[in-house]
């Protein structure tokens, strides 16, 4: 008998198998079973591994893109750096970043970064056909618009194959090439992921820029009002930048600007004389009126050794060398004057033409000091001006509504308090109206937003003292006022704004200003949080007496504000009127109910008109300090 006739009964089943190892079918199928499933757990670890390891990746190509972001190492220097993320996906001997252009849509060259040493050179292709010749290739300038455009493409410019990438939100472009080869998916997942998380950053660095540039314009815009103000209304300024110009222009060797200051001559202005010189004719009267004297006909003289008149003059002023003075009036009537002197003349074209020069500077200066007078008589109505606009400022929005006045009247309190003289609490009112003047110069977007300014947006509003100081300097021309509004940011431990003045460095009237500002900070409200109640923000400024205010004004402020309660006469009702203490305009008041009512307290009146400054009778000051002031009197 064959094998092939075998009876089928010769061959055990599968039960029959399992029978004889012991196994049950039931226990057969559950051992495979947990096979099967063995092996999907195996399957799903394997799949899971890779997740994780693309995650790895993933979170360390985002980690490397925020690091990477430095916004205070500008924008250029931030867009290398994120070429250099690039490069460790794409080799290429350059790479190029653009962004675009909001006006025209296009993209403009920002910044390259070349791979090798031997950059912008476009490496072999080795077709073998022929030498290779190493060809430059130079980033364009600009590239048109790219509207709809992948995320990643290849394409060619004139015959440089490159890779073109866009951000995530399509502001900026980066070139990659020459690039030869095949484009590997891993490759493109990978630059469509890093321009994805480039976006943000981009967007931050752009918004960075934009408020740096604003600010150096502010910055620039600033220093040049205080050089065009100090020309135009200091004679003292401008006699100095007169002196240095014309002793260079004339060829002069030294000069200086004598000006008579009551019964005194005084030389303010004193360029390239030497040390024993400036102390001698600063204590010669008598040659200073002299030359007063000499230019009573109101024009200039020119005095050359060997004439009478220069023989008359001292030793210390015709000494060796000096071989001309000139003498200028500055302007119309006298005591005021330059003198120039020349330690060479040159030849008779060069004295004519020094001379010639000397003549426009008296008829240039006389007019300049004759507008300077005009300015002067104008400063008051400029005055007027400002505080309109400061008190435009304020009415742009409820909760700032009589902000100015009240930082004016609350100086001009802690200023007596303090026994300031008369002329200091003058400027130091006016400071306080004007301390807010220099957000003009910021956009009114930024200055009515609601909320936490960036960190950027913050640098950009410090701006506003530096840029009110120089409106004030401008127009008003009063230095000390100027003064207050550019350092009311300082603190008292050095770390405030624009100077970084500690302690008494900080001028009085900055130091009023900031203690009021503080205070109604607390005391009025936003639309987005509610005002303190009164004795918290007295508390606020204590606490920050020594570091950020200073002790002695804090304790006048509050001293003032003791007393006024102690007084008997506001025994039964608040301080004052709801509209007296928050300067509120009669235009809002007038048809408010309590409107000049002593007889009651403003929030015990229904239909009043607290909202439409900014005010609720619950949170308002006026009726905190009373219902703090009253249980305190009851608690006694």
């Amino acid at each position: 008998m064959s094998w092939l006739e075998i009876p089928a009964r010769s061959l055990p089943t599968i039960g029959e198998r399992l029978a004889s190892a012991g196994l049950k079918l039931e226990m057969a199928i559950l051992v495979a079973g947990f096979a099967i499933f063995a092996l999907l757990m195996l399957i799903w670890a394997v799949r899971q591994g890779k997740k994780a390891r693309l995650f790895g990746i993933r979170f360390e190509r985002a980690r490397k893109v925020i690091q990477s972001v430095r916004p205070e190492r500008g924008l250029e220097n931030n867009l290398e750096a994120f070429l250099e993320l690039y490069e460790q996906v794409i080799e290429a001997p350059v790479y190029s970043f653009y962004m675009q252009d909001e006006r025209s849509r296009g993209f403009v060259l920002k910044a390259v970064r070349h791979r090798t040493g031997d950059f912008g050179k476009i490496r072999p292709s080795y077709s073998g056909l022929a030498g290779y010749k190493k060809e430059d290739y130079h980033p364009p300038l600009s590239l048109p618009a790219a509207e709809g455009a992948p995320a990643v493409r290849l394409l060619d410019e004139g015959e440089v194959p490159l890779l073109a990438v866009m951000t995530g939100d399509g502001k900026g472009q980066v070139r990659i090439g020459p690039f030869s080869g095949k484009l590997k998916r891993r490759q493109r997942l990978a630059l469509e992921e890093l321009g994805t998380l480039i976006g943000p950053g981009l967007a931050a660095l752009i918004d960075t820029e934009r408020l740096t540039s604003q600010a150096e314009v502010v910055v620039a815009s600033g220093q040049a009002l205080r050089q065009i103000n100090r020309i135009a209304i200091h004679p003292d300024h401008t006699m100095e930048l007169m002196t240095r110009l014309s002793v260079k222009t004339i060829g002069a060797s030294s000069g200086c600007y004598v000006e008579l200051r009551g019964s005194e001559y005084r030389t303010p202005v004193l360029i390239g004389l030497a040390g024993r010189t400036e102390r001698m004719l600063q204590a010669d009267q008598a040659t200073l009126e002299w030359f007063d004297r000499l230019l009573s006909d109101g024009g200039y003289h020119y005095l050359r050794r060997g004439e009478e008149r220069f023989g008359s003059l001292p030793e210390y002023m015709t000494g060796k060398g000096v071989e001309a003075i000139a003498a200028v009036m500055t302007g119309q009537g006298s005591g005021r004057y330059l003198v120039f002197w020349f330690n060479r003349i040159g030849g008779e074209e060069q004295e004519q033409t020094a001379l010639s020069t000397i003549r426009l500077i008296h008829h240039d200066l006389r007019t300049l000091t004759g507008l300077q007078l005009s300015l002067k008589q104008l400063s008051g109505t400029y005055t007027g001006i400002l505080k309109g606009l400061a008190q435009l400022l304020d009415n742009l929005s409820p909760y700032t509504i009589g902000y100015s006045e009240l930082m004016s009247r609350y100086a001009i309190i802690i200023a007596k308090e303090l026994g300031l003289s008369g002329k200091e609490i003058t400027d130091i009112a006016l400071a306080a109206y004007l301390s807010n003047i220099g957000m003009l110069g910021i956009t009114i977007d930024l200055y009515q937003k609601e909320g936490k300014y960036t960190d950027q947006e913050f640098e950009l509003m410090k701006l506003h003292s530096e840029v009110g100081a120089s409106i004030v300097r401008m127009t008003i021309g009063n230095e000390q006022v100027a003064e207050y509004i550019l350092y009311h940011h300082e603190r008292m431990d050095g770390n405030g704004y624009p100077a970084n003045l500690k302690g008494d460095e900080i001028p009085m009237g900055s130091r009023i200003i900031a203690v009021i500002q503080t205070f109604l900070a607390k005391i009025n409200g936003r639309k987005y949080r509610d005002p303190l109640p009164f004795h918290q923000a007295l508390h606020t400024l204590r606490a920050a007496a020594g570091t950020q205010l200073d002790p002695q004004v804090v304790e006048a402020f509050i001293r003032w504000f003791e007393r006024k309660q102690r007084n008997p006469q506001f025994q039964a009702r608040s301080l004052g009127s709801c509209w007296e203490m928050g300067c509120v305009p009669s235009d809002i008041c007038e048809s408010c109910p309590v409107y000049r009512r002593t007889d009651v307290n403003c929030w015990e009146v229904e239909g009043n008109n607290c909202s439409s400054h900014g005010k609720s009778c619950e949170t308002c000051f006026v009726r905190t300090e009373y219902v703090y002031r009253s249980e305190s009197l009851k608690r006694a």
